[in-house]
Order: structure tokens, then sequence, then C-alpha cells
């Protein structure tokens, strides 16, 4: 009885953790064979349009070229890190697009070549890009902890439910009777030790 609880427990919470994890990996990754790239906000620069800790989606498909005043561009500051800024105005001569997060008061202090646009951001989820910005930093506890949790979880739904107990009758001395015993081949004579 409390093999089969655990069991069904086990099956259940393995069931759930194989859902998030698909979720989160659809959420994250899912738009790449569409040409969409996630970015989590680190800031509140384009706040109330994009929020701290949001999953920025951003099509890739769109370069420097292609941006106009309005638009939200992700594009590359360096080191690695990408910004997620509204254009103002773009020089085509330059090859220059001049940006400024909604909170901040005065356009940002640096142009943007073209050559750097990472493309336009289309969407956002919330608290989503949390959730990237802490796997991608902290990948080995999150695989460790995961892959335990999975583990411990399959080996918990492994545990062989109890099996039914039947208890059979003996036949025989139960009684007193002499009855025949079938396991010489069902012939019913017996064969005594002289």
């Amino acid at each position: 009885m409390i093999r089969s609880t655990i069991r069904r427990a086990a099956n259940a919470l393995l069931t759930a953790e194989l859902v998030a994890l698909v979720a989160v990996a659809v959420l994250c990754f899912g738009g790449l064979p569409f040409g969409l790239a996630t970015y989590g906000v680190m800031t509140g620069s384009m706040e109330p349009a994009i929020h701290t800790g949001d999953l920025a989606y951003v099509d890739t498909r769109v370069t420097g070229e292609d941006v106009s005043p309005g638009d939200v561009i992700a594009f590359d500051i360096g080191d690695g890190q990408t910004c997620t800024h509204r254009v103002v105005s773009v020089d085509e001569e330059a090859r220059e697009i001049t940006t400024k997060g909604d909170a901040n008061g005065s356009p940002d202090a640096f142009p943007v070549p073209f050559d750097h646009v990472k493309g336009r951001t289309v969407g956002s989820v919330p608290l989503a890009g949390d959730v990237l910005l802490s796997i991608t930093e902290n990948r080995v506890p999150w695989i460790l902890a995961v892959g335990s949790v999975l583990a411990l979880t399959y080996a918990l739904t492994c545990v062989p439910a109890g099996r039914a107990r039947t208890k059979s009758k003996q036949k025989g001395n139960n009684d007193g009777t002499d009855q025949s015993d079938d396991r010489d081949g069902g012939s019913g004579a017996r064969a005594e030790a002289l």
C-alpha cells in the first residue's frame, strides 16, 4: 500500500518535472528555429515596456539596415553583453543608430553601428528572463540539482508495487484426510516407502 502510494506520487512528480523542463526549454529556446533569440533583461532601462527579469524575444533576421525610429532593438555593447533599447534615429550615411532606454532621460552616449544590431525585439515574457539568466550563470549547480531530482524521482518510480499475496489452501493433512498430491504427474497414485 505504502509502496504504491510512493510510486504514484513519484510518477506524478516526475511528470510535473519533465513538463516544467520542457516548458522552460520551449520558452527559452523554442524560437531559435524561427529566427528568434532570447535575452534576459537585467535592468529597468526599458520600463514600463520591458521590465527587469523579463525574457525578451529578438527577431535575428532584422539587421541594422531594417530598423526605424520607434523600434526596440537588441545590440552588442561589448564583453559578450547585449542591450535592448528603443531606436531614436537612424543615420544611413554613418550607418549608426541612436538609441535610448524608455526609462532613461537622454539618449545613449554612443551610437550603435549597424553591424552591432542583433535584431528587433518583438515581445517579452514577464519574469522568464530571471530563469534564463539563472540557468546560464549557474549551469553546473542547475544541472546537478535537476539531474539529482530527476534521478531520485525516477528511482522512486521504480520501487516495485507490493505484490498481492494470496494464501493457497494446502491440500492434505490439514483436516486429517489423506488427499492425493498431483505433483507426480497427475496419476493419483502415491508411492510409499517400505
